[in-house]
This record gives structure tokens, C-alpha cells and sequence, in this order.
């Protein structure tokens, strides 16, 4: 099947759609119908493995089991002496991945793409069947913003019940495959769950890992887990904490704690079912489309200090230490929006928490937000301590573990100006 191909059976090929490692999808023109499809077709030597022709039929009977607008949909399987072919439904349009290389999408039409996503695999688990390789290339968008997964080309059926399946011969071979790529561009490894990064076994709960990780793919324009080579996105996948603080600001509240959710290499405590998953992300974008509520946003601003008791002052520095600090009221501002991250601002020397900066700052803030004066920098102060650089931050540490003890985040965010 080294020639080129013109026909397979009564399709009629029109040139290429995308090649891989594995095989090539065409374009082609069902005679019969006057359709278009798209065909799928393994490499020689690909298919010269005794594993191709089954894992074809189970790609088959995947599709065939799925009937859903956000799954590209099966016509059939055709046989051309040894070779076999899927007649797959043709989707018009980018893919995800294409649509990403522009950059992060805006804040809407990401959450109604990994919306459409979810749906899409809602249905698929409901027929017992995992995708195990969801990546931006196999999700495409067409021209009126439907999305279609594609290629379920590792897809396994399983049981009705949530059960990890163990890997099977195919993913093992594909993780070879993807081993030998040392010092190459990835594809899908950054997408995999901890589970199959590691080879083990696998159920629905590692789709929704890779939805996740779409989903921060989309919002920030980076993938978290990239890297040079495999081994380095493994390893990332492994040890490394995603970065929730990237998001952009506009994202909204409820999708903080989701993301977390769907990012737990513990399984236990990951969220389990698509379905769940759906119906949050419409929460989601109920919150980003609801009317502002300015009230809302100026009652979440409440001026609050932090009292220098003589207990926070014996943790001080000496060296030219003024006994006036004990008793010192820290003047800050606090959003006292829930939130699984708490950030801190601290203000160039010269400006205060209630400067409206700030305060813009703090009402726009998706996550809880404390804004700190300087000590002896507050405006209109009738005395000015003398206070060091080193005890300046030792009392910011006091403040921030102060709000962390009531506020109970996953993670504390400092930042500021010099």
C-alpha cells in the first residue's frame, strides 16, 4: 500500500487530511452517496502487526456504539485485500490543536468547547468506553462551533462499573512506541493521566485528567506538562503541581476548585464521572455570563488591621528595634472571596491598600485577595516606627499566616512592587 492511493472500494480519494506515526486519514468522496468521508488507513508496517486488525475492529465498535453530535460518527469498515479501512464521517473545520496555536482562546469559547467536549464523553462512558488519548488534535471545531472528538483509535470498552481496566497489549506498545521519541516534539504524552504515564490501569477517571489539562491548555495558551521529551513530560506529570494562579482573571470562581477536582493524580479523589462534570462547567458558565453585581463586589472590600501584640514583636529582629511597634495595628484590605488560593499584594513603599488600584484589584479578583500597607507607611500617620526590611516582611509572614489560618487555601500567592 506504498502507492498512492485513488480508490478504496467505492470511495474515491481526494488527497490527504493528516498523518501520523501510526497511519493517514484521507479525504474521499463516497460515489455511491455523493458524500464526503474521511478514511483512516494503517502504514505497511503498522499494519503487518498481528495487533493492527483488532485494534481497527475495536475502533469500529467503539463508534458504532456512540450515536452523539459531539462524536464524528462511523460509516463502516472496508477490506481492500490485506488492508483494512475505516469509513469514518468527515468533519469541516480546525482542530483544537490548530485553533491553539493562535494563542488561549477567550474565556466564553473555551468554556463552550471543553463544555461540548464533556458532553461528548459523557456519552462515550455511558457506553462503557474510555478514549484514552483526548488531546486537542483529536477534538475538531467546525465552521458553526460544533465539536466533534475524534479518533478513539485507544479507545477500550468496559464494564458499566467504574473499575480501572488493566493496560492492554495496544497501550502497551503505544508507550514503547512513545519511548523511543526521545529529543521529539510530543504529542500525546503530555495529555496522559498519572495512572497511564506510569503504564498502570486506566478507567473514565483518566479522560477527564486529559479534559483538564485541555481546559488550562485552552485558558492560559500553554500546556503545563510540555516538554522536550517524553521522559520530561512524564516526570512533570508526576511531580509537578499545576499552576491554577495562571489562569486568567476572568475566569470564573467555580472553575478554580473544578480544575483541582479533575487534576488529583490520587484517584480517590478525583471526580469521576463526565456527567458531574457537565453540569459544573455549565455553572461555570452561568457565573461568567450572570449580571455583575457591584454590590456584591464593594461589600466583598472590608478594611481590616492585624494587631503587633508583644507576642508577634519577640519574633523581631532587635537591631535598632522601636518598642513604639508593639501595639501596631497592620492596615490591610481583604476581598474575603472563597476561594482555594489566597493572594497577597503588597504595595510599592509610598501607596496604601486603599489607593483605588487596589481596590479595583481586589473587587475584580476571582480568588480571596488581602491587600497590606507597609508598616509606618500608612497615610496620615502621626508616628512612623523605624522599622527594617527584614522585620517589614517577618510581619507580612504574621499577617498572611494570620488570614491563611481562617481562610484554609491549598496555596498562598505573594506578590508586589518595589
Amino acid at each position: 500500500m506504498n502507492e498512492p492511493l485513488k480508490h478504496i472500494g467505492p470511495y474515491t480519494i481526494e488527497g490527504e487530511l493528516g498523518r501520523g506515526g501510526m497511519g493517514v486519514v484521507y479525504q474521499a468522496t463516497d460515489t455511491r452517496l455523493d458524500r464526503r468521508v474521511a478514511i483512516k488507513s494503517l502504514h505497511d508496517q503498522v499494519q503487518a502487526n498481528p495487533e493492527s486488525l483488532p485494534r481497527f475492529e475495536r475502533e469500529a465498535r467503539a463508534l458504532a456504539a456512540l450515536n452523539h453530535p459531539n462524536i464524528a460518527g462511523i460509516h463502516g469498515l472496508e477490506q481492500d485485500g490485506e488492508h483494512h479501512f475505516l469509513i469514518l464521517e468527515f468533519v469541516d473545520g480546525e482542530t483544537l490543536a490548530e485553533r491553539l496555536q493562535r494563542g488561549p482562546l477567550p474565556m466564553a469559547e473555551a468554556l463552550e468547547i471543553c463544555g461540548q467536549i464533556s458532553a461528548g464523553l459523557e456519552a462515550a462512558h455511558e457506553a462503557g468506553i474510555v478514549h484514552r488519548d483526548l488531546k486537542p488534535a483529536n477534538v475538531k471545531i467546525t465552521p458553526d462551533g460544533q465539536v466533534k472528538v475524534l479518533d478513539f483509535g485507544l479507545a477500550r470498552m468496559t464494564a458499566s462499573d467504574p473499575v480501572a481496566q488493566p493496560a492492554d497489549e495496544t497501550q502497551i506498545l503505544a508507550a514503547r512506541d512513545l519511548a523511543t521519541t526521545v529529543g521529539t516534539l510530543l504529542g500525546t504524552a503530555p495529555y496522559m493521566s498519572p495512572e497511564q504515564a506510569r503504564g498502570e490501569a486506566v478507567d473514565k477517571r483518566s479522560d477527564i485528567w486529559s479534559w483538564a489539562v485541555i481546559v488550562y491548555e485552552c485558558l492560559t495558551g500553554t500546556n503545563p506538562y510540555a516538554g522536550r521529551t517524553v521522559s520530561d513530560s512524564i516526570a512533570a506529570i508526576l511531580t509537578t503541581e499545576i499552576d491554577l494562579t495562571a489562569l486568567p482573571l476572568s475566569t470564573p470562581s467555580l472553575a478554580v476548585p473544578l480544575l483541582r477536582r479533575c487534576l488529583q493524580r490520587d484517584l480517590r479523589s478525583r471526580l469521576r464521572d463526565a456527567g458531574d462534570l457537565r453540569l459544573l462547567l455549565e455553572e461555570c458558565r452561568d457565573q461568567l455570563f450572570a449580571e455583575p453585581d457591584p454590590e456584591r463586589d464593594l461589600a466583598a472590600i472590608v478594611d481590616k488591621t492585624f494587631l503587633i501584640d508583644d507576642e508577634v514583636c519577640r519574633t523581631l529582629d532587635k537591631v535598632d528595634f522601636d518598642p513604639q511597634l508593639i501595639g501596631w495595628q497592620m492596615q490591610y484590605a481583604d476581598n474575603e472571596r472563597p476561594s482555594d488560593i489566597l493572594q497577597v499584594w503588597i504595595p510599592s513603599f509610598g501607596e496604601d491598600h486603599s489607593m483605588g488600584i487596589w481596590r479595583d484589584l481586589l473587587a475584580s479578583s476571582p480568588y480571596r485577595t488581602i491587600v497590606a500597607t507597609p508598616v509606618g507607611l500608612e497615610p496620615n500617620a502621626a508616628y512612623r516606627p523605624r522599622i527594617s526590611m527584614k522585620n517589614q516582611l517577618a510581619l507580612l509572614r504574621h499577617l498572611v499566616a494570620s488570614v491563611a489560618a481562617q481562610a484554609k487555601p491549598d496555596k498562598v500567592v505573594v506578590g508586589g512592587f518595589s
